[in-house]
C-alpha cells in the first residue's frame, strides 16, 4: 500500500529514478520491520519450546501407572476366566464321552431295575434303569407282574467343581433282553 503511494508521487513529480530509490527504501523498511518482529517472535516461541522440553510430571507419571496396572489387572482377570472356561469345558466334554460310553455298553438291560456304579480318573459314573410305562393293553394286576419291554436307562456322571460338585445326566430308552447263554 506504501509501495503504490510512493509510485504515484515519484511519478506525478516526473522522476522514474527516485521513484525506483524510494521502492528500494521502503522494501528495505518493510524487511527491517519483518526481522524486528521474528526477532521479537523466536524468545516466545523458545520459551514454549523449553516449557514443554521439561518432562511429565510426578503426578503425570503416577496417574499413568495406575492406568497401567488398572488395565494390566483387567486383562489378567479376562485371562483367568478364559483359562477357567477352557478348563470346565474340557471337564463336560471328558463327562460327556463317559456318559455316552456308558450308554452304548449298556445298549440293552437284561433285569429291571438294574444298577450299576464306578469310578474313572476324577469322575464317578452311576447307571440305573427303571420301566418305561407301554400302553400294552393289559389290565394293571397283569402289567404288575409282567416284565416290561422297555426301560428307562439313565447316567449320572458327577465330579468335584471349584465350588461345588458337578453333574451330568444323560437319559434314554433300551430294550429289556433275556440274558444270552
Amino acid at each position: 500500500m506504501s509501495q503504490s503511494l510512493v509510485k504515484k508521487a515519484a511519478f506525478s513529480l516526473g522522476s522514474p529514478t527516485l521513484a525506483i530509490d524510494q521502492n528500494a527504501e521502503v522494501k528495505k523498511l518493510a524487511d527491517g520491520l519483518r526481522a524486528s518482529a521474528l526477532c521479537n517472535a523466536q524468545p516466545s516461541e523458545r520459551e514454549k519450546f523449553h516449557t514443554n522440553a521439561h518432562g511429565f510430571s510426578l503426578i503425570e507419571m503416577l496417574v499413568a501407572l495406575v492406568i497401567l496396572s488398572l488395565s494390566l489387572s483387567v486383562l489378567y482377570q479376562a485371562a483367568m476366566g478364559a483359562t477357567r472356561n477352557v478348563r470346565v469345558a474340557s471337564e463336560y466334554t471328558d463327562a460327556v464321552m463317559l456318559a455316552e460310553s456308558m450308554l452304548a455298553e449298556h445298549s440293552h438291560v437284561t433285569e429291571e431295575n438294574f444298577a450299576v456304579a464306578g469310578r474313572y480318573a476324577q469322575y464317578e459314573w452311576q447307571v440305573s434303569s427303571w420301566p418305561a410305562p407301554v400302553e400294552d393293553g393289559l389290565d394293571p394286576e397283569q402289567r404288575a407282574v409282567a416284565p416290561r419291554a422297555l426301560q428307562y436307562l439313565e447316567v449320572v456322571v458327577s465330579w468335584p467343581g471349584r465350588s461345588a460338585p458337578r453333574n451330568l445326566n444323560l437319559l434314554t430308552v433300551v430294550p429289556l433282553r433275556e440274558l444270552a447263554e
